[in-house]
C-alpha cells in the first residue's frame, strides 16, 4: 500500500537514450574542409614557416660574419707584428693627455704604459701638485725623472697633476670630453695608442685581458675581503700554468694586476703569485713603478 502514486520519473520503453564516449565532443582540428584557409592551425603553420625563413636568413648572415671576421690562424701567439696603429697621430699636432691621481693610490700602471709609448712615439711629460694636495712625496714629484723633450717637438704630452681625487681620471679634450675615470680605462685608452694596440688583433686574446683588468678593479680595489681571497686564488692557479698572465711575455693583463694588487695592500703568500711578482719587479718596463712601491 502506497500513499501516493506517481509517474515514472524516466522510461526506457518509449525511447534509446544515446550514450556519450567521451567528456566533451570536439571537432577534430585534423578535419579541414573547404572555406576552413584561415583556420587558427593553418595561420599556426604559416607563422611557423615564416619564423624558419627568418632563422635561415640569420644563420646565413652569422657564418658570413664569422668567416670574415674568424681569428687568423696562430693569433693566438703573443706578437708585436700588426697593422700600423697610428690613427691618432697627426703631424704637428701634440697629443695632450692630462691625468689626475691621487698621491695616496698612485696608479703604478701609468708608469709602466707611459714607458711603452715613449719607446715608440716622442713623449713629453710634466708633473704638476694641485693645491687640493699639501704634502706631496718627493719621489712623486719626480716620478718620471728628467724629460729633456719639448712640448713643440713631441707626439705625446702627457700632464700628470697629483690632486685630492676619489679615483684617476683623465682628459683628452675638456672642451668636447666627459673625463675618463678610473684606472683600468685610463689604462686601456693608453693601451691602444701602442703600436700594436693591445685590442687590435685578436679579440678573443683582448677579452682575456678585459677580464683579468675586470678583475683586479672588482676585487683588488673595489672588493671585500672575501673577493679578494677568491680572486688571489683565481690568480695563483693561473699562473701555476704560466710564467705571465697572457703567455710567455708581458700583457696589459699583467701590468694591471700588478699595479692594483700593490695599491690594494693586499698580503699575498702564494708561491705563484710571489714567483710572478718577483719577475715584474725585475723586469725593465717595472723599474721606474717599482721606485714608487
Amino acid at each position: 500500500m502506497t500513499m501516493y502514486h506517481v509517474e515514472p520519473y524516466y522510461k526506457f520503453s518509449n525511447s534509446d537514450v544515446e550514450l556519450p564516449n567521451s567528456m566533451y565532443p570536439l571537432k577534430s582540428i585534423y578535419d579541414f574542409g573547404e572555406g576552413e584557409e584561415n583556420s587558427p592551425l593553418v595561420e599556426l603553420e604559416r607563422r611557423q614557416e615564416r619564423i624558419l625563413q627568418e632563422l635561415n636568413l640569420l644563420k646565413n648572415e652569422v657564418e658570413t660574419l664569422s668567416a670574415r671576421y674568424a681569428p687568423k690562424s696562430g693569433s693566438r701567439q703573443v706578437t708585436r707584428v700588426s697593422t700600423a696603429n697610428t690613427n691618432w697621430l697627426k703631424n704637428g699636432v701634440v697629443h695632450d693627455i692630462v691625468i689626475n691621481a691621487n698621491p695616496n693610490q698612485p696608479p703604478h700602471s701609468l708608469f709602466v704604459l707611459y714607458k711603452l709609448l715613449s719607446e715608440q712615439c716622442t713623449c713629453a711629460v710634466a708633473v704638476h701638485t694641485h693645491s687640493s694636495i699639501k704634502v706631496l712625496p718627493f719621489q712623486l714629484s719626480e716620478c718620471f725623472g728628467e724629460c729633456t723633450t719639448k712640448r713643440n717637438k713631441a707626439q705625446i704630452m702627457l700632464t700628470l697633476i697629483w690632486k685630492d681625487v676619489t679615483r684617476v681620471e683623465m682628459v683628452i679634450n675638456p672642451n668636447s670630453q666627459t673625463p675618463i675615470q678610473g684606472e683600468a680605462n685610463v689604462g686601456r685608452y693608453l693601451a691602444r695608442l701602442l703600436n700594436p694596440a693591445y685590442d687590435a688583433d685578436d679579440i678573443i686574446r683582448a677579452t682575456e685581458i678585459d677580464n683579468w683588468i675586470d678583475l683586479a678593479t672588482n676585487s683588488f680595489l673595489n672588493g671585500s675581503s672575501r673577493d679578494r681571497t677568491a680572486a688571489i686564488k683565481t690568480l695563483n692557479s693561473h699562473l701555476g700554468k704560466q710564467d705571465w698572465l697572457m703567455g710567455d711575455e708581458v700583457s696589459l693583463a699583467d701590468i694591471m694586476m700588478w699595479s692594483m694588487l700593490h695599491q690594494s695592500g693586499q698580503e699575498v703568500e702564494n708561491a705563484n703569485i710571489q714567483k710572478w711578482n718577483k719577475a715584474c719587479g725585475i723586469h725593465p718596463l717595472f723599474d721606474k713603478a717599482q721606485g714608487l712601491l
